[in-house]
């Protein structure tokens, strides 16, 4: 006789909680622009899609970056289940904060801006998203023929030419040339393979210098403390040498052909 089989005491397993989609920024109208934290319409109006999340996401709005938030109603997308809608009625500055319950899931999908901001707490589940409805652009032949430019400084050039400007700044600088460069480049017949450039970004140059001089060429004080990048901008022991130093530069750098001096030297120069 075969033993009998161990009976297995049932067990009460828990219910499994529902699975509760993540909440993903939907295209309804394409932003022009897109980063880390906001988008950019050129356009008179224009409309939000968010999906997943479960329910409606509870959502305030506010027209400026000191104004107090206001409840606003995202309307459900009657073609789409789980999708809702807030439409921006009008060109200006929208910042929207969704409250999201305890076990919503907020994710950004891929190739599409979700970004967990400064504003972000993850025990409430709010996040905020900023956009700017700008308006329609002016013709690009208006743009390409304007006097008028902008400074992109560490953001995106393409946020210069939505603006309608013409020119862009680059920023560079020669405090690492060193003696034997400036000797050998340095001249009026050193040799260079640099080509000099008008445009990039889809916009027109001008080149500036910054960051200080090369530290073999000026007369330090004693004690002074060297800045986290760079160098300092006190005078030189001889001007000649700075002269070769930017010389230098020019022929083993491709730099704007249309150039100002110094950024700010007022603010910077020692001497």
């Amino acid at each position: 006789m075969k033993p009998a089989l161990p009976l297995l005491a049932a067990c009460a397993l828990p219910a499994l909680a529902a699975e509760v989609p993540a909440l993903r920024l939907a295209e309804a109208t394409p932003p022009d622009w897109r980063g880390e934290r906001g988008l950019v319409f050129a356009a008179d109006r224009a409309t939000l899609a968010f999906e997943g999340g479960g329910s409606s996401p509870a959502a305030e709005l506010r027209r400026a970056p000191d104004a107090p938030f206001a409840p606003v109603r995202l309307a459900p997308d009657l073609a789409t289940p789980s999708r809702w809608l807030l439409d921006l009625p009008e060109t200006g500055w929208y910042d929207i904060r969704l409250s999201l319950s305890e076990d919503a899931d907020l994710q950004p999908r891929s190739g599409n801006l979700l970004a967990r901001s400064a504003d972000f707490k993850p025990r409430s589940g709010d996040f905020t998203l900023t956009a700017a409805v700008i308006g329609a652009p002016i013709p690009e032949a208006w743009r390409t023929n304007s006097v008028f430019g902008l400074w992109n400084v560490h953001g995106d050039p393409a946020l210069i030419r939505l603006a309608g400007a013409r020119w862009n700044r680059r920023m560079t600088a020669f405090h690492s040339v060193t003696p034997e460069q400036a000797a050998e480049f340095g001249g009026a017949s050193s040799p260079t393979n640099a080509v000099p450039y008008d445009e990039r970004d889809g916009l027109r140059q001008v080149g500036v210098f910054s960051f200080g001089l090369p530290t073999w060429t000026m007369a330090i004080p004693e004690g002074v403390k060297m800045p986290s990048f760079g160098s300092l901008f006190y005078p030189a022991t001889n001007w000649n040498d700075v002269a070769r130093c930017v010389a230098a530069y020019a022929r083993t750098h491709a730099l704007p052909r249309d150039f100002s001096i110094y950024n700010e030297p007022l603010a910077h120069f020692k001497g």
